[in-house]
């Protein structure tokens, strides 16, 4: 049986730089100047968004280089990457024989470009251009807080309920009851009126459902929805939106 030539797999062609060069020049980069004593540019201003789009323009010229790795093309919109080809051995999508061919493509690409994002500075620049924006920041989920209100007016009436068990509601208590009612119809209201705007919101609506079948039903909520109100539909749609909870379902 023919040696292997492990020579054979790292081989490149001539116009490339050899990795071990790059590698260096990347070294003698990082050892540089101490750049944290250039000033920084304004966040936000007009200047550090300038700088940036002319990073930019010049990373788009310094990386045409990236389209000299025809063996790396894997559709024609995508490029093979490290991260790419480890998942591909995963899957089986590749072979062994061909990740071993492909990944010292993959790690000098990948070097290169990550060399120039270096020296340009490209990710540092888009931050200070663009201060204004971060953190992002989300509006809340309008379903969250209305749920959180009705299972208050819920605890507020079972504690309520606790504490006249057994004895006559004086007028006041009786009040006190008749505002507690109100209070938990208002909220019911708000909660089915709230329409959920993340995952978050729509797991914790169906949970919520749960809940009121079982203040009204009991434990044996589920077949009563089912006889009154075509329950396997309802039981489908909680786990749907709430795939997490089935056994709470």
């Amino acid at each position: 049986m023919p040696s292997l030539k492990l020579s054979n797999l790292f081989r490149r062609n001539s116009g490339r730089h050899a990795l071990k060069d790059r590698a260096a020049g990347l070294r003698a980069s990082l050892s540089a100047p101490d750049r944290s004593a250039v000033p920084l540019l304004a966040p936000g201003s007009d200047e550090a968004k300038a700088a940036w789009l002319a990073a930019c323009h010049e990373h788009t010229i310094r990386t045409q280089f990236a389209n000299e790795y025809p063996e790396l093309k894997r559709t024609p919109l995508e490029w093979w990457t490290f991260d790419s080809i480890s998942k591909a051995l995963e899957t089986g999508e590749l072979s062994p024989a061909e990740c071993a061919r492909l990944y010292p493509l993959a790690t000098e690409r990948e070097l290169r470009m990550a060399e120039i994002e270096h020296e340009l500075n490209t990710a540092g620049l888009f931050a200070l251009a663009y201060a204004d924006e971060y953190p992002v920041k989300t509006a809340p989920d309008p379903v969250l807080s209305a749920i959180d209100a009705s299972r208050r007016a819920e605890a507020a009436m079972t504690a309520f309920a606790a504490s006249v068990e057994g004895r006559r509601l004086s007028d006041a208590e009786q009040a006190r009851e008749a505002a507690i009612e109100r209070e938990q119809r208002a909220t019911r209201a708000a909660v089915w009126a709230a329409v959920p705007t993340t995952a978050e919101g729509r797991a914790a609506l169906a949970r919520y459902v749960v809940l009121q079948a079982e203040l009204t039903f009991g434990a044996d909520w589920r077949a009563k929805v089912q006889e009154e109100f075509c329950g396997d539909y309802l039981l489908a749609l909680l786990a749907a939106v709430d795939p997490n909870n089935q056994a709470q379902v």
